[in-house]
């Protein structure tokens, strides 16, 4: 509390006062050392309860510092002493104030809203379906570096914009608690996610996918003529093709660009979220190819969501450009490929990633699962199947 902090730091006062008198009546140096680091010690532990003890325990061994150079008088040291005090605290209420006048603007921006009509398609899922008609990951499933495709799912999503995340949190705490009695050391607990971070990023943009038909000009043969190198006379050279990792880093930049922490935003619960800013990308996703390859990089032409749960069977939204969800209102769908109900049942599974590789096409289902972070407005479980992204791949021919 406020009044905690004062009372501690009045106690501060009193005991470098004390310390200051019993220092100048002591032999000269050893006395004025040995006060030194007795108060930093003390100022450092009370630096502990709140930011404005870490100053002002730093402030008076910076005083110290400073009578000791200049051999201050007893009397004179006391008096700069208590006149420091006030002024810290004054500017500490300022900056407090200012603090909280931010925080309420922002507040007033970004106010707590519900997102139950946005979801209340999940009202009417029967347990029955949520349970069995799409996996629940759980550890046993996965071996090797499929255990791991989890954990880096989840890591992906909270590194992206998170500092977002936690500028919400922090507008909507109580701020003189937040501000004063926040648990850890006292002067690091200063104004860190300030709102900067609230407005970092905004609704994403329209973009685009590259038209396949200009990426492929009328001397290329058709993709089904194509055979693998090893089949060939030699006189077209495709290969190398992109290794497995790299198709996984690919959907995973997909997924955390798509879904990323700072544009949920402040998520208590469905009833209550605060700066929620619709999924969608904001950037193409790239497929490398190896730094040895003197050819073109893949050029993705298909990146569309697969919806599991809103339609009473999945569906894939027909859309031209880069998956928006406020755009996906007013597009339409279209049954599965049967190479995508292929992957799904695999996806379905256990499995996170599903591709198939031709010369100059790759085609490939990616997963998208339930964080526990998502279950705050998500029905389900973690590690449940909620979407999957459909991709395909070309590789312009000279």
């Amino acid at each position: 509390m406020f009044w905690n902090s004062l009372i501690y730091s009045c106690i501060a006062l009193g005991l470098y006062s004390l310390f200051l008198a019993i220092s100048f009546y002591a032999p000269a140096r050893s006395g004025a050392l040995g006060f030194a680091l007795i108060f930093t010690i003390i100022g450092t532990g009370m630096g502990l309860f709140a930011p404005v003890l870490a100053v002002l325990g730093l402030s008076y061994l910076v005083l110290t510092v400073v009578f000791l150079a200049r051999n201050t008088p007893p009397a004179k040291a006391l008096a700069i002493t208590v006149i420091a005090f006030p002024i810290i605290w004054l500017a500490f209420a300022g900056l407090i104030f200012y603090d909280l006048q931010i925080d309420e603007a922002y507040k007033e921006k970004f106010p707590l809203v519900s997102l139950k009509d946005r979801l209340n398609y999940e009202d009417g899922l029967t347990e029955t379906r949520l349970a069995e008609d799409f996996s629940t990951v759980s550890d046993d499933e996965y071996s090797g570096l499929e255990a791991d495709r989890f954990q880096a799912y989840s890591q992906t999503y909270h590194n992206t914009n998170w500092t977002r995340k936690r500028a919400l949190s922090r507008i909507h705490a109580d701020a003189t608690t937040r501000f004063i009695n926040s648990q850890g050391f006292g002067i690091s607990r200063m104004r860190v996610f300030g709102p900067k971070w609230i407005d970092e990023i905004t609704e994403p943009e329209p973009i685009p996918l590259p038209d396949r038909y200009e990426l492929r000009k009328p001397s290329t043969p058709p993709t089904e003529k194509l055979v693998p190198l090893a089949q060939s006379s030699g006189t077209t050279e495709l290969l190398p093709m992109p290794e497995e990792e790299s198709l996984w880093a690919t959907h995973l930049f997909s997924a955390g660009d798509f879904v990323s922490a700072g544009s949920n935003g402040f998520v208590e619960d469905r009833q209550h979220v605060s700066g929620f800013l619709s999924h969608g990308f904001r950037e193409i996703p790239t497929l490398g190819r190896k730094e040895t390859d003197s050819r073109e990089d893949w050029k993705i032409v298909q990146l569309q969501l697969v919806s599991l749960l809103k339609h009473g069977e999945p569906v894939v939204y027909n859309s031209p450009e880069l998956p928006r969800m406020e755009a996906l209102k007013e597009t339409g769908t279209r049954p599965l490929t049967e190479l995508e109900q292929s992957a799904l049942a695999k996806l379905c599974a256990g499995e996170d990633l599903v591709f198939e590789i031709e010369p100059t096409t790759i085609r490939m289902l990616g997963s998208l699962r339930a964080l526990r972070s998502c279950l705050k407005c998500h029905r389900g479980e973690e590690g449940q199947l909620l979407g999957a992204f459909t991709y395909e791949f070309l590789l312009p021919l000279e």
